[in-house]
């Protein structure tokens, strides 16, 4: 589990499924604490998890299909839409694709 914090206040977190074997990193659930939204604290937090994990070739994630500001923040990050199923949208984001959280702001 990765944390965002500010001092001694949790800010966000992320749960994190490493598979070295596949070379890829599954990001299960990302919060951010809504005093937080529209910070940075969210590009932060996954700009940390894409950085640590150097030996993956895909960072894979999946947000409801409702939640237009999760699916509009995954796709200014990079991430793409790889499938829509069951009220889900499943995005994928491969390391050799340019990194655009550097050029988020």
């Amino acid at each position: 589990m990765y944390q965002a914090m500010i001092e001694n206040d949790l800010v966000g977190a992320a749960i994190v499924f490493p598979d070295e074997t596949k070379c890829s990193v599954y990001i299960g659930r990302v919060f951010i604490d809504s005093v937080y939204h529209r910070k940075g604290y969210g590009i932060r937090l996954m700009e940390c998890i894409e950085k640590n994990f150097p030996w993956a070739t895909e960072f894979n994630l999946d947000t409801p299909c409702w939640n237009k500001r999760t699916n509009a923040f995954y796709k200014r990050l990079g991430y793409r839409i790889i499938k829509v199923e069951d009220g889900f949208v499943f995005y994928q984001k491969r390391n050799s694709e340019p990194n655009t959280i550097k050029n988020f702001t």
